[in-house]
């Protein structure tokens, strides 16, 4: 109800405000628990992690990968962060205009990310289109103009 109408919600009688916090609480939690962990496993802990680069990388990993899924930005982060190490090590400089120009390239020709992509048929429409792979099928025209009266 929280999700859908929280207006509604509250008009039948319901409060949300302490499930709110609850959500709030538990997110709290596990960020400081990821955080806690990602300190114990780098060894250090420096501003640049806080800096607001990191922050509009993890969006161009969900960007890249897929919104709405788990797998999505998995995949995203793992492509990304491969790219980055192929790029950097060719001309570390560029990463940056590579990093905004994959962002563009995603959200304008695939709104809905990689994992999107292949799940709706985009991998099947590209080599259809290119002619690697049979088009979806095509039923004939049926003539359904006959009526049928007394």
């Amino acid at each position: 109800g929280i999700r859908d109408d929280e207006a509604r919600l509250r008009f039948s009688g319901f409060n949300p405000v302490p499930y709110k916090v609850i959500v709030f609480l538990v997110a709290g939690a596990l960020a400081g628990i990821s955080g806690a962990l990602y300190t114990i496993q780098s060894g250090i802990v420096s501003p640049q992690y806080m800096a607001i680069s990191m922050s509009i990388e993890m969006v161009i990993w969900v960007a890249v990968g897929g919104r709405g899924t788990l797998i999505g930005p998995i995949i995203g982060a793992v492509l990304v962060n491969y790219l980055r190490s192929l790029v950097s090590e060719a001309l570390p400089e560029a990463w940056l205009f590579v990093q905004g120009g994959l962002f563009i390239f995603v959200v304008v020709l695939m709104p809905d990310g990689i994992y999107g992509w292949f799940k709706n048929g985009g991998l099947t429409r590209m080599l259809a289109a290119f002619g690697i792979a049979k088009k979806s099928p095509t039923y004939p025209k049926l003539d359904l103009d006959k009526s049928f009266s007394s």
